[in-house]
């Protein structure tokens, strides 16, 4: 885009969409506020102009505003990926997708807790969370160079789920002493990886403490409008 295409788009097409957009022209879609219409009409604007300059037309700043008010009333964005695509307006205003929040309650738990099921407890994953997987590979990367080769058969085993006794068979020792190199290999970890290995192994991560704090006051703000 050119300077003079760029200072139209600031000068005179902007402060006509942001007008319009904060009159309601345009109706938002789902989470969408009256900045991030705002924002958008720019980069559709900004994308109409620079493509009207290659092609060598000449638009005024009353046809930008105009065209670009419809293409956000139809639900094209700057990222439009065609009106099948479930991320965009298009397809909300179209009726294909329905927009629901990660918070929305959609049913009730058990009645003794008062729980309260929402979206979020449906779809996320009680396992391990991928970050912390991440790094607990990368501890144990920085810990197995210092144990021997029973000890790191030891450690790979009984992360598999091998129990004392069937390692005892497969080492061709006797389970006191399973235990005895357990505890070596603990001593080796806690040197490497500092005392406090065992409470940062089995830390909750902490997206999963604000995700709780938030239903927890959602719960005393239901008891507080019940009574």
């Amino acid at each position: 885009m050119s300077p003079t295409a760029g200072l139209l788009l600031l000068n005179n097409v902007m402060p006509m969409l942001s007008a319009a957009i904060s009159r309601g022209v345009v109706n938002s879609v789902g989470t969408e506020d009256v900045e991030e219409l705002k924002a958008e009409g720019c980069a559709l604007a900004a994308a109409m102009l620079d493509s009207a300059e290659a092609k060598g037309k000449t638009l005024t700043a009353g046809n930008i505003a105009h065209y670009t008010l419809q293409s956000l009333k139809a639900g094209r964005r700057s990222g439009y990926a065609g009106r099948k695509d479930a991320m965009c307006p298009a397809a909300v205003l179209d009726g294909a997708v329905n927009i629901t929040s990660m918070d929305a309650a959609i049913g009730s738990g058990d009645d003794e807790s008062g729980c309260e099921f929402t979206l979020h407890d449906m779809l996320s994953d009680g396992g391990d969370d991928p970050s912390q997987t991440a790094l607990r590979n990368c501890d144990w990367d920085s810990l197995m160079p210092a144990l021997d080769d029973r000890q790191q058969m030891v450690v790979r085993e009984t992360a598999a789920g091998m129990q004392g006794k069937e390692l005892a068979t497969q080492l061709q020792v006797t389970a006191p002493r399973v235990c005895q190199m357990k505890s070596a290999i603990g001593k080796k970890i806690r040197d490497v990886m500092g005392g406090d290995v065992l409470a940062t192994a089995t830390e909750a991560p902490s997206w999963r403490g604000h995700v709780e704090a938030y239903k927890e006051r959602r719960a005393c703000r239901r008891i507080r409008n019940a009574t």
